[in-house]
């Protein structure tokens, strides 16, 4: 994804804002719903590889545990090779799909956290004179 411009009909018909940096958008540069302005998904995109890294901390683990106890509960009732190849199969289908349930949520984390973040600063404080009570 190559470096975004804004065009000048940005700042001079701006139809939106992004809702993360706030930043003026023409009517072809408006994101999309559920998006943010180029700039600030191509952040979000930049970010991939610690998002990757919390997967491998997060996710394998638990998957390599429940790959095991799968393993140790079921192994001792195989009474042949063909029982044990089915155990270990059905192991490591276990063990892949909580991977895979904790790859999801650790995506769906991220990317409702990058929705929430904004760049914008916070309005300045103003004093408000209360009205007496009567």
């Amino acid at each position: 994804m190559g470096a975004f411009r804004r065009c000048l009909r940005c700042d001079v018909d701006a139809v939106s804002r992004c809702g993360r940096c706030d930043a003026a958008l023409c009517r072809r540069h408006q994101p999309r719903a559920g998006g943010r302005c180029r700039a600030c998904e191509r952040d979000y995109h930049d970010d991939a590889l610690a998002r990757n890294r919390m997967k491998a901390v997060l996710g394998l683990p638990p998957a390599a545990v429940t790959t095991a106890a799968v393993l140790a509960i079921m192994l001792p009732f195989a009474a042949g090779f063909g029982a044990a190849v089915a155990i270990a199969a059905s192991a490591a289908i276990a063990g892949s799909g909580i991977a895979g349930l904790l790859f999801r949520a650790v995506d769906r984390a991220a990317r409702a956290q990058f929705l929430r973040e904004h760049g914008r600063p916070l309005p300045t404080a103003r004093v408000v004179r209360l009205l007496p009570r009567g």
